[in-house]
């Protein structure tokens, strides 16, 4: 509700969802170069690349590494001292690295 000069006055458009969210969906049409590069890309790009660059993408993916590093960890619990150190350090950077990302 708004008040002006001493009278109440309701907003003549209501926006719910607006409240809900502050973001918003903004559309951006490709430039020629971006369509240059695209149509490049579909041309030359072959099934191994693409498969290539997926498995790149999920190595990536910090919970992969805290998982395959959790896992690890675990599974060397009864291996000498030099390899559980070794396992106990990769779980302790990846955690630390995905505490650093925290917002």
């Amino acid at each position: 509700m708004i008040r002006a000069i001493g009278k109440k006055i309701t907003p003549a458009i209501s926006v719910p969802f607006l409240k809900q969210s502050s973001a918003t969906a903004i559309h951006v049409e490709p430039t020629k170069a971006d369509r240059i590069i695209a149509d490049v890309a579909a041309r030359t790009t072959e099934p191994w690349l693409q498969k290539l660059a997926r498995g790149l993408a999920w190595g990536a993916d910090e919970k992969v590494w805290l998982a395959l590093t959790s896992v690890a960890w675990l599974v060397t619990r009864g291996q000498s001292s030099r390899v559980r150190a070794t396992t106990t350090h990769a779980l302790l950077v990846t955690v630390a690295a995905r505490l650093c990302r925290m917002p």
